[in-house]
């Protein structure tokens, strides 16, 4: 996986904000792997992100625009990775799978379930992979717990939580003047606006998609305050110090799966905290808990000859647990932004385009994980419980091996 000498890819990435020129960057940085085209609404992005093939001394014929469309006539292009705003990922997406491109997409919410089933079905009338470019799947405590649970160490699975947990007011407060387009969405719409960061590994720990099905989810919003009072000591004099904000400071999502687990996510982007995604894993035999870095097994001793519960430094269970794939990294010298997990899951889009393969995580992910928002959306308007669709049409109960059963290896062909 990291000796990138197979076939050379062409890739475009779409969306020049932060995310994606760090795309452009990492794959840049593969000797497997051309950015050969980029686009973006914005002319001064375009510009920015040639830098970056400058400053690397990459040179190659680098196709520009701010039409996508326009992007996508380009037959040398096997694959585009979106990075474009929330508003308009899944249309971007959709397209570039009509084109016979496939596609990596990047983290975000949808607008609706319909454009989840659009891209659904322009994926499979297309025969193009759709694949989830969620790099926390790819971390190494995620992956440590993925592989733990699957060696039956915390028993039966019951409940996991996960969020986003990230003080954004500055970058949505100057929003207008950065182009972000987090402004508009936390101005407007009010529901679990991230929920990729935690139902991406989760979903590996559970089965969901493949096995086990999420069947109704509820939201419960708290008020919006934090952002609001942002604006009012950083931007007093601008509209956007009397501007009503829709979404609320803390958002509650519990998940109820058909196999009896319950999964409850928590966004949190509002409010003045330090980082974190809020893991919990907890098992008949234990739990994990990101906040605490250490978990719990059954049975373990406090100090010797005392049978009490004890908590343990989960680096501990990494230096034993941890999957071959993070070994194979670290002992590689590679690095990557994000800890490492944006190359390794930029090397699984690279890898799967090159093997013909089966994405780990594909299009039937993309729309369930992304559909959490809009369905969430829902729940907090109404108050009440909303059913989650089987975008899968009744094959999670039988789609057969998962491909990340071995770490996310990729060793079945299309």
């Amino acid at each position: 996986m990291f000796s990138e000498n197979g076939r050379k890819v062409k890739i475009a990435v779409v969306g020049l904000g932060g995310r994606g020129r760090g795309w452009v960057e990492t794959f840049l940085k593969m000797k497997d792997a051309d950015v050969i085209g980029i686009c973006d609404i914005r002319e001064d992005r375009i510009q920015e992100t040639l830098k970056i093939y400058q400053e690397l001394g990459v040179i190659c014929d680098v196709m520009t625009t701010t039409d996508y469309n326009e992007l996508y006539q380009n037959p040398e292009i096997e694959a585009v990775v979106n990075a474009t705003s929330w508003q308009v990922h899944h249309r971007v997406t959709i397209a570039a799978l009509e084109a016979g491109k496939h596609v990596g997409l990047e983290v975000g919410g949808a607008n609706s379930v319909q454009e989840c089933w659009d891209m659904v079905r322009a994926a499979e009338r297309s025969g193009k992979f759709c694949m989830p470019m969620a790099n926390v799947c790819y971390g190494r405590e995620e992956m440590t717990l993925i592989n733990m649970t699957r060696k039956g160490m915390f028993g039966q699975v019951v409940h996991c939580e996960g969020g986003y947990g990230h003080d954004r007011r500055p970058q949505i407060g100057w929003g207008d003047e950065l182009g972000h387009y987090r402004q508009l969405n936390f101005t407007k719409r009010n529901g679990e606006l991230y929920p990729m960061h935690a139902i991406g590994y989760i979903s590996k720990i559970l089965g969901i998609n493949r096995g086990n099905r999420m069947l109704s989810l509820i939201s419960v919003s708290s008020k919006a305050a934090g952002q609001h009072e942002w604006y009012l000591e950083h931007r007093p004099d601008t509209p956007f110090a009397n501007q009503q904000i829709n979404q609320g400071d803390i958002v509650n999502t519990v998940i109820r799966l058909a196999n009896g687990e319950t999964v409850m996510l928590t966004h949190d982007c509002t409010l003045p905290r330090p980082y974190s995604r809020s893991g919990r894993v907890q098992g008949t035999k234990g739990l994990w808990m990101e906040d605490k870095g250490q978990y719990y097994l059954e049975g373990a001793k406090a100090f010797e000859g005392e049978e009490r519960a004890c908590w343990h430094d989960f680096e501990e269970a990494m230096s034993e647990y941890e999957p071959k794939m993070w070994k194979e990294f670290r002992a590689s010298g590679k690095s990557g932004t994000h800890g490492g997990m944006d190359y390794l899951v930029g090397r699984a889009f690279v890898d799967t385009l090159q093997k013909n393969a089966i994405p780990p995580v594909d299009v039937y992910d993309a729309a369930l994980w992304t559909a959490i928002t809009c369905l969430s959306e829902d729940s907090v308007s109404t108050g009440g419980f909303v059913a989650v669709p089987d975008f899968t049409n009744g094959r999670w109960m039988d789609r057969g091996e998962d491909v990340c059963t071995t770490a996310f290896s990729l060793d079945r062909e299309v």
